[in-house]
């Protein structure tokens, strides 16, 4: 199925294109897949299933489960770490790049949604 085409077909059908949607053991998100199989979320969204993670359960498969929220502690304390390291407060790009190279280290939305207001 090229990508520019509308998916029309049968939920079975979804579930055996779903197949190669899955990388290195781990499932991807609806976005991996529409890339994957030019299913498109339009094309499910609202017709078939409500949400992503009902059309994961549908093709027999366990939905990511979302990943407990930083304390406040451990992102002051990663916080401060990476302050000693760089030597300086780091900006916003700084705070993602350390998110890339140590995925233990919290993404920066963990930060702004801790302690901006």
């Amino acid at each position: 199925m090229d990508k520019e085409s509308r998916w029309t077909g049968s939920t079975s059908s979804l579930r055996f294109a779903a197949l190669p949607a899955r990388t290195k053991g781990a499932r991807s998100g609806s976005k991996r897949f529409a890339d994957v199989t030019g299913i498109r979320e339009t094309d499910w969204l609202g017709k078939h299933w409500a949400r992503w993670s009902d059309a994961v359960r549908e093709a027999g498969l366990e939905p990511n489960s979302l990943q407990d929220a930083f304390d406040e502690d451990t992102l002051l304390e990663q916080y401060a770490q990476l302050v000693r390291a760089l030597g300086h407060v780091p900006v916003k790009a700084e705070l993602q790049m350390q998110h890339r190279r140590d995925p233990s280290f919290p993404d920066i939305n963990a930060f702004i949604r801790g302690f901006v207001t």
